[in-house]
Formats: structure tokens, sequence, C-alpha cells
């Protein structure tokens, strides 16, 4: 599929929705990736990738 019809599609999606056809929020709260344990780090790659995989 060419961009240009993917970005025609999303277009009429925002105008189909009156906005972004998807939420926009931000996390709870922000995590500081750089303080975190391997273990840590490893729990909140797995609960983005839950997440996507729910949606």
């Amino acid at each position: 599929m060419p961009a240009s019809s993917s970005i025609t599609m999303f277009y009429k999606q925002i105008i189909l929705h009156r906005g972004l056809p998807f939420d926009v929020k931000l996390p709870p709260q922000i995590v500081n990736m750089s303080k975190l344990t391997k273990e840590e780090l490893d729990a909140e790659i797995n609960k983005g990738y839950e997440d996507m995989m729910i949606s």
C-alpha cells in the first residue's frame, strides 16, 4: 500500500471520528529507565508489550 493511501485513510478516520481515531494519554508516572534493575526493566518492557497486544 502506498504511503499516500495510508495517510489519506488516516485523515478520513480523523474526519469521521472528529479527532484522532485512538486515545492519546500519558502514563500515570514517568519511569526513569536508567535507575531500574534488569528485572524491573524487563517487567516494564513486558507491560508495554502486553498493553500493545491487548489494543
